[in-house]
């Protein structure tokens, strides 16, 4: 239910931007001489966002591939210590199968 609430919502954004946007006549001139660009503004704004998506995309994956190495070394010492823990259960079951407790 939460979901179609927020598929409702996002529908609904979507179509107040593109009513709003009918009536907004805007440009955005670049000028780097000798060249000259005009884009419309409603285009600027949609490849604003979609660089600031792709840019937090890049940084994500270089900050998870910088961070992979620690999270490889936590995962492997968890699962040494899991495998110490099996072990160990392993261990005292057979003991005090075979009557060692008894001896003590």
């Amino acid at each position: 239910m939460r979901r179609l609430f927020w598929l409702l919502a996002l529908c609904a954004l979507a179509v107040g931007i593109s009513l709003a946007a009918r009536f907004n006549k805007g440009y955005l001139l670049l000028v780097l001489p000798p060249y000259r660009a005009e884009l419309s503004l409603h285009l600027a704004i949609v490849l604003l966002a979609l660089t600031f998506v792709l840019l937090y995309g890049l940084f994500r994956a270089a900050a998870l591939t910088v961070s992979l190495p620690n999270r490889v070394r936590s995962f492997r010492e968890r699962r040494r210590c899991e495998k110490a823990a099996v072990a160990f259960q392993d261990a005292t079951c057979v003991c005090y199968s075979r009557g060692v407790s008894a001896r003590l």
